[in-house]
């Protein structure tokens, strides 16, 4: 029973950020469609960061 529920929380911590990006990015997405395109942009002209 105690493996069951580690397993469950490990579980729901693990999908909560993926969750939580998936919501950023559909906001960033849909509030300002540019925003992505500057951050690429901005990143091709910064090619130390990864």
């Amino acid at each position: 029973e105690k493996i069951e529920s580690l397993y469950h929380v490990f579980h729901i911590i693990g999908i909560l950020p993926i969750y939580g990006y998936i919501i950023v990015y559909k906001k960033h997405s849909s509030v300002s469609p540019r925003a992505s395109h500057l951050r690429g942009s901005r990143c091709s002209s910064l090619p130390n960061r990864t």
